[in-house]
């Protein structure tokens, strides 16, 4: 059978109707005991919503509260946010002014969007502080960097007499990190230790790395025939291509590039 839905609703009154005063005080109570706190669970549109609710179930079971009662209960809620006092201020102050009391949907949607504004302005804060933050520490860097480049530009090294490292910093012969160069460092030297060093062992290098030696060999098999000669010839230097380029029968060796000769007189 299908009820109208006066007798529908009539019926729903009634039950609530019947709850008793239990149930008004302890609606009574929620209303009271309600506080919104900025970091709790809910935010403050919920927070709203809620009371709102209440003061429907207070109207349904036959017990409404007066508007002013019901915005006085909203300004008790939020006792614990300090940061709406000023609003809570400007409102009163407007009210007295106009004769005209606020009404509770009035200063819910004051507050919230009073709420609204504190959020952004916190977030803007936040990217603000980050920003800052960031540009600090990149500040921070690039002037370790300067000093660094600094430091590094007044530093000379007397084993190489270079400058931008110390001689216990050099990859050289006789500096302090000699036999420890980069892979890098040693194929931009080609493989050389040009440091003066220090002592017998550095000369030794020295003379090792900057002379090049050519050695001629001839032997004569037939000693009728001066032409038919053998010739050994061994190059160092990086002009050896143009050392057997030449002749033998020039009887000359040109542009060996070599800083010493061995030869039989």
């Amino acid at each position: 059978m299908n009820l109208p839905t006066a007798v529908i609703w009539k019926k729903l009154t009634l039950i609530h109707a019947n709850k008793g005063t239990m149930f008004e005080t302890d609606l009574l109570n929620q209303l009271q005991m309600s506080r919104y706190v900025k970091s709790g669970d809910i935010d403050v549109c919920t927070h709203f919503a809620n009371l709102v609710v209440i003061k429907e179930q207070l109207t349904e079971i036959g017990s409404p509260i007066s508007d002013p009662s019901f915005t006085s209960y909203i300004c008790t809620s939020m006792s614990l946010v300090t940061s709406f006092k000023s609003l809570f201020t400007a409102l009163t102050t407007a009210s007295h002014t106009s004769k005209k009391p606020t009404t509770s949907e009035e200063l819910i949607w004051y507050l919230t969007e009073e709420a609204n504004s504190k959020t952004i302005e916190d977030n803007i804060n936040k990217q603000d502080e980050a920003m800052i933050s960031a540009h600090t520490k990149s500040k921070g860097e690039s002037n370790n960097l300067k000093r660094k480049a600094k430091a590094k530009d007044s530093c000379h090294c007397s084993n190489c007499n270079k400058d931008g490292h110390t001689d216990d910093q050099c990859f050289a012969e006789g500096g302090g990190m000699a036999g420890k160069a980069p892979k890098w460092w040693v194929k931009k030297n080609g493989g050389k230790s040009k440091g003066k060093g220090k002592g017998k062992s550095a000369n030794a290098a020295e003379v090792s790395d900057d002379e090049n030696f050519a050695l001629l060999t001839c032997l004569t098999i037939n000693s009728l025939d001066d032409n038919f000669i053998n010739i050994a010839l061994a190059v160092t230097s990086s002009h050896s291509h143009k050392a057997h380029a030449v002749s033998p029968s020039a009887g000359v060796i040109i542009d060996c590039g070599a800083s010493s000769h061995f030869f039989l007189s």
